[in-house]
């Protein structure tokens, strides 16, 4: 069972950390904001300064308090998308960097894209001839 965000307490003062409002979302028109009639996403996990997962998970809203963050220094926070279930969504964006303020929760969004995949031979045709061409990587757009 998912608690709401006002719900959330802990026995030590969460006061003097940083916090992270983190809202998730499948951004279906890719303007990297949350708009009407785009769905958020549960469960999604994130991951601190490129470490360990942090214990927390969005609720039914797309949304996660991300607590007991070093105050006043620079903090990584970026969407694990192991979590997700979904392989094919990924982050639109890999983290975000922010400078943590004690007592305050700052308010990221993190929106996720549809991603694909594509299989198949590419050939180079040259003066009437076809030949196969291996580790032929790039992006499609």
């Amino acid at each position: 069972m998912m608690r709401r965000l006002s719900e959330v307490s802990d026995w030590r003062p969460l006061a003097a950390s940083g916090m992270v409002a983190a809202r998730v979302f499948i951004d279906d028109n890719q303007n990297g904001r949350f708009d009407p009639g785009e769905d958020p996403v549960e469960s999604a996990g994130f991951k601190i300064n490129g470490g360990s997962r942090h214990p927390a998970r969005t609720n039914a809203d797309g949304i996660v308090l991300l607590y007991r963050l070093t105050p006043k220094d620079y903090t990584d926070i970026g969407l694990d998308p192991g979590t997700l279930d979904d392989a094919q969504l990924q982050p639109a964006i890999p983290r975000v960097r922010l400078l943590s303020r004690p007592g305050k929760a700052q308010k990221i969004d993190f929106p996720l894209v549809m991603t694909g995949e594509i299989d198949g031979s590419v050939y180079l045709v040259k003066d009437g001839k076809s030949r196969g061409i291996g580790n032929a990587g790039g992006v499609c757009e």
